[in-house]
């Protein structure tokens, strides 16, 4: 190998990538996280909105806006639509008020605080099924607790269905609300911590 040869090599050898592409370089592994399990089921939902398609085999038809105009004038898809609002804009507006009022609480010192705060976050911590049946048994009619209790008190005379088509969306949106308020009472809560006492 001749002097100029070794020369190329060595350098070729010794080229480091420069330092403005390093950060393009250290993202794009979450950029590709992203755009796999995001990005593309979303662009691919809306492409599909636009065909019709079997479920089960390859088999698709362009119908352009057929599905928007058959689901916009349907009256069951503007009736999910009301009481889908009516649920989340319910779950959320309790979920933060009760998540700020415990958070509140929980940074106020006093004896057994930390106890506390790991009961406050145990709903957070509890698998979704664990949830269902766990509520599905408090709620039950013939032997919820949630009735029993209710009728030791004195709120109520006879059984309620919380299940029913009458009361669900209340439950759900209660149920909601014990699920997923410790998320609200983490985020409160740290940014608590971080706020100077002065």
């Amino acid at each position: 190998m001749t002097d100029i040869a070794a020369g190329r090599f060595q350098a070729a050898r010794g080229r480091r990538i420069p330092e403005r592409y390093w950060g393009y370089i250290l993202i794009s592994p979450a950029l590709l996280m992203v755009s796999g399990l995001i990005l593309y089921p979303v662009a691919y939902a809306f492409w599909l909105s636009f065909h019709r398609k079997h479920a089960y085999l390859p088999i698709e038809k362009y119908i352009g806006l057929t599905n928007y105009s058959n689901h916009f004038t349907d009256p069951q898809f503007w009736e999910s639509f009301y009481l889908g609002t009516i649920y989340a804009v319910g779950s959320v507006s309790l979920q933060l008020a009760l998540g700020i009022a415990v958070a509140l609480l929980l940074n106020v010192p006093f004896k057994g605080r930390t106890l506390v705060r790991g009961i406050a976050l145990f709903p957070y911590m509890v698998p979704t099924i664990v949830v269902a049946i766990l509520w599905r048994w408090i709620l039950n009619d013939a032997y919820g607790l949630l009735n029993y209790l209710l009728q030791i008190v004195g709120l109520i005379t006879a059984p309620m269905v919380w299940l029913g088509p009458n009361s669900i969306l209340l439950s759900l949106i209660l149920v909601s609300t014990w699920t997923y308020f410790p998320f609200v009472v983490i985020s409160v809560l740290a940014r608590l911590q971080t706020i100077d006492p002065e």
